[in-house]
């Protein structure tokens, strides 16, 4: 009898443990948990990100064409790279990656204005290393918006997820 119980409490710990693990890696893995430190209330929020089907293939080996929009009344600057950050998911963490050096035109800071310029679009090329693999990512914009307070860091982000290239299909 007393072997019985033992063996039910070894079950009980062991089913409890799990459990706490798995709802552990549950919340670690919830996408609220931003990897740049900008204020909840300046993502998505000033300027939106998008990467739209029609001008994608999402093949890990093509760039991506991305569009930013300003949704502000405020001016927002960027530099040339838009201090842009490319970051893969991997197991429920995400882990920042390169961007193949680009040229981006013009030179100079890009600015999005509710007077002048409400749109502005470039290609981002992640460094990957492996095509023949799926990749999820997230790609972020960060600027800086002028506000009567001062200037405030801004950003927005897109989910994408890449599709391996298929070997023997590249031209």
């Amino acid at each position: 009898m007393k072997l019985h119980k033992i063996i039910l409490r070894i079950f009980f710990i062991v089913g409890w443990i799990l459990f706490c693990q798995a709802l552990l890696v549950s919340c670690s893995s919830s996408d609220g948990n931003s990897p740049v430190d900008i204020e909840e209330g300046y993502v998505n929020q000033q300027i939106l990100l998008n990467a739209p089907e029609s001008l994608n293939t999402f093949n890990a080996e093509d760039p991506i064409y991305i569009e930013l929009r300003l949704h502000s009344s405020n001016e927002i600057a960027f530099p040339n790279d838009y201090n842009l950050k490319i970051f893969e998911r991997i197991n429920g963490v995400w882990i920042e990656i390169p961007e193949i050096p680009a040229a981006r035109f013009p030179t100079g800071d890009v600015v999005l204005s509710p007077t002048t310029k409400l749109r502005e679009s470039t290609f981002v090329d992640p460094d990957l290393k492996d095509h023949t693999r799926r990749y999820q990512l997230r790609i972020y914009v960060i600027g800086d918006m002028n506000t009567e307070e001062g200037i405030k860091n801004v950003a927005a982000y897109v989910d994408i997820e890449l599709h391996p290239t298929i070997l023997g299909t590249q031209g």
